[in-house]
């Protein structure tokens, strides 16, 4: 029996994204960046209409045949109550300031599947990360391993290519005999 799970953003947030094309993004609002370019949890991104949420909140699934924590991005206008919390009122205490107009969005997807001997046995699509394109430079958070909740935030130009490589999910060493990972990744351009 195959297990099929699908973690991408919905349409609810691929619209709150559609209404970011030729809008201003002021700055983005996330963790102190030591060590790393990294926030836990959620990174504000600040627009002069309001504030949207993307964050990287972990959910139990089977996750290729055993329960586990994923980590799973979530894009919405709510301000959670755990953000109010004295234990996570670091999480948008810093500011980098942006003030670009969006040209276009790339919602950055994963399709892993698993197949146990010569059978498909799991079909999972993840959303892996956005880039926000201003024309002469991106902005891109990307969740990192599958199980934490930190988003990395990038900034430069052809940030794709920053990005995780899908080839690491299909390493053989991960997976016992018999089983072979195959990922694809796909790229939704929103414009």
């Amino acid at each position: 029996m195959m297990i099929s799970i699908d973690k991408r953003l919905n349409d609810e947030e691929m619209n709150i994204l559609r209404q970011l094309i030729g809008r201003k993004i002021v700055s983005l609002r996330h963790r102190e960046f030591s060590p790393t370019h990294a926030s836990y949890g959620v990174v504000g991104i600040e627009t002069e209409q309001g504030t949207i949420y993307l964050y990287s909140e972990t959910d139990s699934m089977n996750y290729f045949g055993s329960v586990e924590e994923e980590a799973v991005l979530t894009l919405t206008h709510e301000r959670r109550a755990w953000l109010d919390f004295d234990d996570f009122s670091y999480a948008l205490a810093s500011t980098s300031p942006v003030n670009e107009t969006v040209k276009e969005i790339h919602v950055v997807q994963d399709h892993q599947r698993l197949y146990e001997n010569g059978e498909q046995t799991f079909d999972i699509w993840l959303t892996w990360g956005i880039i926000f394109d201003f024309g002469d430079y991106q902005y891109s958070l990307e969740k990192t391993q599958g199980f934490s909740g930190l988003i990395f935030i990038k900034k430069g130009n052809d940030l794709i290519n920053t990005f995780s490589n899908t080839e690491e999910f299909e390493g053989p060493e991960f997976w016992t005999d018999g089983c072979i990972a195959k990922c694809d990744r796909e790229i939704v351009v929103i414009s």
